[in-house]
């Protein structure tokens, strides 16, 4: 593969645009203002040559999974894009033989049809074969709270037994990333409802979110949107708790010249408690 051809390829899956992005006649122009005898290329060689380096990539990641020294935990997620098409995200985290810990992307994958905890199951299943990886040898999961998730592991659990693979390694090792966790460890699942539902009026109401920004330009602070955590989204409680603490001031200043948010007004022992995981 050619020089130029690696560098389309890479800012093409880096910046995430479309393959008949090479073809566009501004583009075009682009490159033989740089070089007037540079040879074009279309989306077909865009495409093959992806396929040609995740195939090639893909045969070393499965040598280096033959020699892997222990175990390993997955991180799993199901995941729609904005064109509506499905998805299964695996990330694997291990020691490798020079014991320092690796983690990367073991696949993505495209599910066809609803997602079953036994489609999301077999999934799983079919690409730790092809990658020559044993359930016996997952040291734990992590996953969102999402209900398929535990047909998933019921799935998972009654393939090992069919198989004769130890079940302890499939079962009671799931981390949920939810707010129950949160709150358990940290004790401020009050805060946290109070701090949710101002977020939820300063999103719902237009005039809240047009106070807000004045009030971002007030305190010369970058005019940020509030968050809202969604139950089954990965550190989505996470990120509303610190997109709070980055609004501080604003928030603070809102609530209490607002007479309908006065009752939202966190304290400052309540900041404290935020603090804490911002």
């Amino acid at each position: 593969m050619q020089l130029l051809q690696m560098l389309l390829l890479k800012w093409i899956v880096t910046s995430n645009q479309p393959f008949l992005e090479v073809e566009n006649s501004n583009f075009r122009d682009l490159i033989f203002y740089l070089n007037k005898n540079a040879e074009t290329i279309g989306a077909d060689t865009i495409r093959r040559d992806l396929l040609v380096t995740y195939n090639d990539m893909k045969l070393i990641k499965k040598k280096q999974f033959e020699s892997l020294p222990g175990k390993y935990s997955l991180c799993i997620d199901a995941w729609t894009s904005p064109n509506q098409i499905p998805f299964l995200g695996i990330t694997i985290h291990y020691f490798n033989n020079e014991r320092k810990q690796v983690h990367e992307l073991l696949e993505f994958k495209h599910l066809l049809g609803k997602h079953t905890g036994e489609m999301m199951g077999d999934a799983i299943i079919e690409i730790l074969r092809d990658y020559f990886l044993n359930l016996s040898n997952i040291h734990s999961y992590t996953t969102d709270n999402a209900l398929n998730n535990d047909t998933m592991f019921e799935h998972l659990s009654s393939h090992c037994e069919s198989n004769g693979i130890p079940k302890a390694e499939t079962n009671d090792k799931r981390t949920e990333d939810d707010e129950r966790t949160i709150t358990s460890v940290v004790g401020i699942g009050k805060t946290i409802s109070q701090l949710r539902k101002l977020m939820k009026k300063l999103n719902y109401f237009h005039h809240y979110r047009e106070s807000l920004v004045q009030l971002c330009e007030h305190f010369q602070i970058k005019k940020l949107a509030p968050i809202v955590d969604v139950t089954h989204r990965w550190n989505s409680t996470f990120n509303m708790i610190q997109r709070a603490e980055e609004l501080k001031a604003p928030l603070n200043s809102i609530c209490a010249s607002e007479k309908t948010l006065e009752s939202f007004l966190l304290t400052e022992s309540q900041w404290n408690e935020i603090g804490e995981i911002a």
